[in-house]
């Protein structure tokens, strides 16, 4: 990395570690226990990736971030990952794979029960940071930021339906998705902006409409 891609790195991570102390402390102390390594991977055409790995425990590799918001938002993002992993390498939340594969709302491919299951978590994270965070926006930002909220929590509520219908779960499991998905119907209850919720409304078609012409 050059000095210049360095610094730019180094304060998107001051930046991002601001917003986390002063809105999202559980997602920092999180963070400070179970996060240790960043590694850098390149970017896709569009937009960026991020991701974390059962055996690399206490990494999350990403590219390199745009700003410090959404730095903030990718670790809101992986430690989801990071905690899940933990915990089913401990116990067994879903039944042996059985071939079967669902829609998923973030993703271009159909994923398995387990997949399926980080994606929900995951995203439930996601919708949880922009809840706390899009009132601290402003402009262009605080619309985008209610979007994320107003959609990712339609989206993961979704699909702890699909999980609970799947029959991929085992007992803990459901117990499971039926607290992940009682959060979620919480938030459903929360008002956003009539706008806001007609431009979640039409990225998620979008994302349905381009799924289903992928895998049909």
């Amino acid at each position: 990395m050059s000095e210049a891609r360095l610094e730019h790195w180094a304060s998107c991570l001051r930046d991002a570690w601001n917003v986390l102390t002063a809105r999202h402390w559980t997602v920092a102390t999180e963070l400070t226990s179970g996060i240790s390594v960043l590694t850098p991977i390149h970017a896709p055409a569009f937009g960026q990736n991020s991701a974390t790995s059962r055996e690399t425990f206490g990494t999350v590799a990403l590219s390199e971030p745009q700003h410090g918001l959404g730095m903030a938002a990718t670790f809101a993002h992986e430690i989801q990952h990071a905690k899940l992993t933990a915990l089913t390498d401990m116990l067994d939340l879903t039944r042996p794979e059985d071939g079967r594969r669902h829609y998923a709302p973030w993703r271009s491919d159909p994923r398995p029960v387990n997949g399926l299951l980080q994606g929900a978590y995951a995203y439930l994270g996601v919708a949880g940071f922009w809840r706390r965070q899009h009132g601290c926006e402003q402009g262009a930002r605080a619309f985008r930021g209610q979007v994320e909220f107003a959609r990712w929590r339609e989206a993961a509520y979704g699909v702890t339906g699909t999980l609970m219908a799947s029959g991929g779960l085992n007992e803990r499991g459901e117990e499971f998705v039926k607290a992940m998905r009682g959060t979620l119907e919480r938030w459903l209850d929360e008002p956003v902006d009539l706008a806001v919720a007609a431009q979640a409304r039409r990225e998620a078609d979008q994302h349905l409409t381009t799924w289903r012409r992928r895998n049909s």
